[in-house]
């Protein structure tokens, strides 16, 4: 899976979820509107049910019927009727904006109810009506493969987020004439509840493309942009319901808040800066090891060995300092993957490569090639002792009883001062070339025995 391709089981999740804001809202919706359409029943809902309008309970419903129809790759039928239920939306939410502007009551407003206790009779607020004024919008302009409606859709979505934003602030932080115009005519709790659900579902159809999709991709965009985004949303609220709430005390003046405010959150965006930092800097070295760590044998992959290898190689040219280069070839894992099977040739492999690595030093470069072809690079004369330390190692691991298969394996060593008449890749292939020499004898050598 690349990195820019959506994580299929959080792209799961978030769907489940979307599922459940659309039952929720549709039960919230469907309970306001009934209580407008048979008064008696308004009766068994909490007070304060009719702040949100018969209107705005029906565009609610219309939203989640139009999102519901308009599936990916629907039929053109169905993409007909979702646009039929946006326009309706989109006629409801004009009409109450136009009320808004001109200060006349619309026939529309009152259509399924009359609402005569209030001010503004059947009309929802003026961010209500522009928020559904915006989904109905983004519902229209969605894709359809075209780039430029996707662009328009991603605006007006990151537009839709705001409003919410906005209303949802103004709640917490008591700015009444940012959620309504009235005590009868306002952004009730219960739509605002709707109005957040149908913006996650609104972003959630469009998490697995465009700019949106860094939210749920597999790669360190991906991770990084997880970790960070409940920060920013979470940290402003904080620290400004902090100052608020030192103003209100009356700890503080509006001008000593303000100062406390911005230094928090100066402090606290430097917090997560630096969190976000140190989590680039350890998901970069992951990243570094596993491109040269062999995964079966958790060695220096070829492209580790070769990379530290070369390093090694200049160290020693510039200091004059001898290098060793040591090439293994296991002999018979082809064999013990025809007979015991790959699982055991597997573990032939990871035997041998903990032998490598606990009898050679931790500043020696020590590599699985690929296949059964093993290497070791080392700043030193002389590798015998190693070599014999390796030798002896093995036999001890053979002579277990318990074992199904015995390690043997040629070597082919290099040893010298590199010059600048030499290149890394030529010592390796001498040390190659000896590998080979020393596996065709023991071929010979068995071809005698066993003649």
């Amino acid at each position: 899976m690349t990195s820019g391709q959506p994580d299929p089981k959080l792209l799961n999740r978030l769907l489940q979820i979307n599922q459940a804001s659309y039952v929720i809202v549709t039960a919230v919706a469907a309970l306001v509107l009934i209580a407008w359409l048979i008064p008696p029943a308004g009766h068994l809902l909490p007070d304060g049910w009719d702040l949100m309008k018969a209107n705005t309970a029906l565009s609610i419903l219309l939203t989640v019927g139009a999102m519901t129809i308009a599936k990916p790759n629907c039929s053109a039928k169905s993409l007909v009727a979702s646009r039929l239920l946006c326009l309706v939306i989109l006629t409801l939410s004009v009409s109450a904006l136009l009320g808004h502007l001109t200060d006349v009551v619309s026939p529309i407003d009152t259509l399924l109810a009359k609402d005569a206790q209030s001010d503004m009779p059947g009309r929802m607020s003026l961010q209500t009506a522009s928020f559904f004024t915006l989904l109905s919008l983004i519902l229209l302009s969605e894709p359809l493969g075209r780039e430029t409606r996707a662009r328009l859709s991603d605006l007006l979505t990151l537009a839709l987020t705001l409003l919410t934003l906005v209303v949802l602030s103004a709640y917490l932080f008591g700015a009444t004439n940012l959620y309504g115009q009235s005590p009868q005519t306002l952004t009730s709790p219960h739509t605002l509840l709707c109005m957040a659900l149908l913006t996650y579902a609104k972003l959630v159809r469009r998490i697995h493309m465009g700019p949106f999709s860094v939210l749920v991709s597999v790669g360190i965009g991906g991770h990084i942009a997880r970790l960070i985004a409940p920060w920013i949303v979470i940290v402003p609220f904080l620290v400004v319901g902090f100052g608020a709430n030192l103003v209100d005390s009356g700890w503080m003046s509006i001008p000593q808040s303000s100062s406390l405010t911005v230094s928090l959150s100066i402090i606290g965006f430097l917090v997560v800066v630096l969190v976000l930092a140190r989590k680039i800097n350890q998901l970069e070295n992951d990243l570094r090891q596993s491109s040269l760590t062999d995964e079966l044998t958790q060695l220096h992959n070829r492209r580790g060995f070769y990379l530290l290898g070369e390093h090694l190689f200049y160290e020693c040219l510039r200091e004059e300092a001898p290098m060793s280069l040591l090439f293994f070839d296991l002999d018979g894992l082809k064999q013990v993957n025809d007979t015991l099977g790959h699982e055991i040739g597997s573990q032939l492999l990871c035997d041998f490569a903990a032998l490598l690595k606990h009898n050679f030093r931790q500043s020696d470069v020590v590599a699985r090639l690929g296949g059964d072809e093993f290497a070791v690079a080392a700043k030193q004369a002389d590798l015998s002792l190693a070599l014999a330390r390796l030798q002896k190692a093995v036999e001890q691991t053979n002579s277990q009883t318990n074992r199904r298969y015995r390690i043997s394996y040629s070597t082919g060593e290099v040893s010298e001062h590199p010059t600048a008449d030499h290149t890394f890749d030529e010592l390796l292939d001498q040390a190659d070339a000896l590998m080979y020499k020393e596996k065709r004898e023991k071929k010979r050598k068995q071809g005698q025995t066993a003649g």
